[in-house]
């Protein structure tokens, strides 16, 4: 098999010894050419001298002020070598073969980015049903990933992401202004640009889940505010020959299909959503077609922007 180096990109806060396992199941991978990159993001509970003390010069150890999880998974892809790049949590573990695993699948050439199903585990360590966090386990989806994940919302692990470096090198950082779901915005966007994303039934990685940093409100507050933003963003990023297939009935036929998406495919695509926060979204771009006049009607499909709305807007009732 062939044995590229596999960059293994680590944030930590404040996670102390549940860290320090987490990266040592990563040095302990039967894969032999492994990069371990630790981004510690401000930790105020001496986790980082726990770690340094620990691995040494056996890690590359970034300390950072508190900038949140994508700076942080940032930081760590400005260092990493690799031609793989691996994703892992700070408290979470990965089997001894997990790299080799999924080394191996993307040699195959046919996949860019693969992910497994985990194995929850709580706080110690004890393994949790999978019926505890149903989302990485249920099947019934969309067949193309990006419509998938459009509509379903997330069903990734990170933590068991890896993928060509190519990947990143195309996509981008990861974006820093979001706090819950950087993960979600990031896979929307190599779906979109037309990456191939696989997850296979081989369960390398323990998914921990325990309450975090955030309170439980505060979570579901941070996530609906970013699931517009997210999707917004998704369809703007997206290369529209890549995206346009996969909507038939929700855009416009058009003679080339990389014709970028209009406003009101836009809307269309929004208000097509079950989400209600995501239909706002698509109700106030369609308010919006309104603000240009002189916008042809081949630009909405000769539809009545004016009715189009108002029975957007009888749908929310």
């Amino acid at each position: 098999m062939n044995t590229p180096l596999v960059s293994v990109i680590i944030p930590v806060f404040n996670q102390g010894k549940l860290a320090v396992q987490a990266i040592d199941s990563v040095l302990s991978q039967r894969y032999p050419h492994v990069q371990a990159i630790v981004v510690d993001d401000g930790s105020t509970d001496g986790t980082a001298d726990l770690i340094a003390q620990q691995f040494g010069d056996r890690i590359t150890l970034i300390r950072q002020t508190n900038k949140g999880p994508s700076a942080a998974s940032n930081a760590a892809l400005g260092v990493a070598q690799g031609d793989i790049i691996a994703l892992m949590g700070g408290d979470d573990l990965c089997t001894p073969d997990r790299l080799a695993h999924q080394v191996e699948i993307l040699s195959s050439g046919h996949w860019d980015i693969v992910f497994s199903r985990p194995t929850l585990i709580d706080e110690q360590g004890v393994t949790l049903e999978d019926a505890r966090y149903p989302v990485f386990f249920d099947t019934r989806r969309h067949q193309a990933v990006f419509t998938s994940l459009y509509f379903d919302d997330n069903y990734f692990c990170a933590p068991s992401a890896t993928m060509h470096r190519a990947v990143v090198d195309s996509v981008g950082p990861f974006h820093e202004g979001l706090i819950q779901l950087q993960d979600y915005d990031y896979w929307l966007r190599a779906a979109g640009q037309g990456y191939r994303l696989g997850i296979f039934d081989t369960r390398v990685v323990k998914y921990r889940r325990h309450v975090g940093n955030l309170s439980t409100t505060r979570r579901d507050f941070a996530t609906r505010a970013e699931i517009p933003v997210v999707l917004k963003r998704a369809l703007r990023l997206a290369r529209p020959e890549v995206i346009r297939p996969l909507f038939p009935g929700l855009v416009l036929p058009v003679a080339n299909p990389a014709q970028p998406l209009s406003p009101f495919e836009h809307s269309t695509l929004l208000l097509a959503h079950s989400r209600e926060e995501v239909r706002l979204a698509g109700l106030d771009c369609a308010i919006s077609l309104l603000d240009d006049p002189s916008a042809p009607a081949s630009a909405h499909g000769a539809v009545d922007v004016f009715r189009y709305i108002y029975e957007a807007g009888q749908d929310r009732d």
